[in-house]
């Protein structure tokens, strides 16, 4: 288990984290988020950097091998939830970890940055989440392993399967590539059955040369 292999590191990160997280993932206290995160930065041990998006906070510890992710806090009619803003509840990293649990159930679990709940933290009992690091699409150009074969069997299969989203035509066919076109339409029906979406270029990626999701709760617009 990662947090198992990462307790050494995660010990101190988390004393540090426990202090700062209240503030740093309220969204409703962005004036103060840059000057908190930068001095979290400072005192931490390990060289880190910041990576949000509109639903989680992530914490790159790329030399260690791991992200920290946790959901963000939205304020709703004067209650805080989880969420994209709006007024759904919804942990996006909880609903991450059922995905990924699902995924190794259904057996595409390779093809998933694998990621674990570690505790809840601060004064509002915050849960943080441990994920391996993953490298994203952006800088995997000499990745690919795919020929024009791959590249046009993967338009045949959307095509003729109006239900599948294109992810990223190279990063699809790199897919197939490396695992075959069984697996590859494995793993595409068990994206569809989970309706992971949002599957841009920032939320996929590499690990030691194989393509992999790393985000892959999906994103609901309620």
């Amino acid at each position: 288990m990662l947090k198992e292999k990462y307790q050494e590191q995660l010990k101190s990160i988390i004393e540090l984290l426990d202090y700062y997280i209240d503030g740093i993932y309220d969204i409703e206290n962005e004036e103060d988020f840059e000057p908190m995160m930068e001095e979290f930065r400072q005192r931490c041990p390990y060289k880190c950097y910041i990576s949000n998006g509109a639903t989680k906070g992530v914490i790159v510890f790329g030399d260690l091998g791991f992200v920290i992710k946790t959901p963000l806090i939205y304020n709703s009619g004067g209650e805080e939830i989880y969420g994209a803003g709006g007024d759904h509840d919804w942990n996006y990293c909880e609903a991450e970890v059922k995905n990924y649990i699902a995924a190794q159930e259904y057996g595409v679990d390779k093809c998933f940055a694998k990621i674990e709940y570690i505790d809840s933290i601060g004064d509002t009992k915050h849960p943080i989440y441990i994920q391996e690091y993953v490298e994203t699409i952006g800088v995997t150009n000499e990745m690919s392993s795919h020929t024009d074969e791959d590249i046009n069997t993967v338009r045949e299969i959307i095509n003729q399967s109006p239900a599948y989203d294109y992810i990223d035509t190279n990063w699809e066919a790199d897919l197939l590539a490396s695992y075959g076109r069984k697996f590859y339409e494995k793993i595409k029906e068990f994206i569809y059955r989970q309706e992971i979406n949002d599957l841009h270029k920032g939320n996929i990626g590499y690990n030691s040369k194989l393509p992999i999701l790393l985000d892959y709760s999906g994103y609901h617009a309620w």
